[in-house]
């Protein structure tokens, strides 16, 4: 036990975390999300959006991720350097890579999702009934995991603290 005091100077901070809940990101939850998607990828073939299927996905990344700073910037005087891009079963985009507080994620989320349906309205005019289908499609696909979560954790707690591991997430106090 001296040997770890005597490492620790006196301005280290240890955080100790409380887990209030985890949800684990099961194979029947992580099969009927991409179930979603290849149900909609199979009809949208049928009417021959197979094009837009392609450009869709690529394009809501980008545009959420770009949403994504920019709130962050705004939020947070450019100091994201907690946020990266990250690609998993259920969690996609620009998103927390350690710990990171409940309610800055919330806000960002909420500000992903008003803006990326308003982009998407402001396109209206001028892309076709199966562009904006897939457009719309893959924008809320991508966030229907996070803010089913974030719904969740809410009824825990308002002021916690939100983990993503590769198989879980997770909702702190600290």
């Amino acid at each position: 036990m001296t040997n770890l005091s005597s490492s620790l100077s006196g301005d280290s901070t240890i955080y100790n975390y409380k887990l209030l809940m985890k949800i684990r990101h099961s194979y029947p939850l992580v099969t009927v999300y991409w179930l979603a998607l290849a149900m909609f990828a199979f009809v949208l073939s049928l009417h021959g959006g197979w094009l837009w299927l392609l450009v869709a996905a690529p394009l809501t990344v980008a545009l959420q991720g770009v949403i994504t700073r920019l709130c962050l910037w705004m939020m947070r005087g450019g100091t994201a350097s907690v946020w990266g891009w990250r690609f998993g079963a259920l969690w996609n985009g620009v998103l927390p890579v350690g710990f990171a507080p409940l309610p800055l994620t919330r806000r960002i989320q909420s500000n992903v999702l008003l803006a990326g349906l308003a982009a998407i309205g402001a396109l209206y005019p001028w892309l076709s009934g199966t562009a904006l289908d897939s457009l719309l499609f893959f924008h809320l696909w991508l966030l229907a995991p996070r803010c089913l979560m974030i719904a969740l954790f809410r009824r825990k707690t308002k002021s916690g603290w939100i983990k993503i591991n590769p198989h879980d997430t997770g909702c702190y106090v600290q």
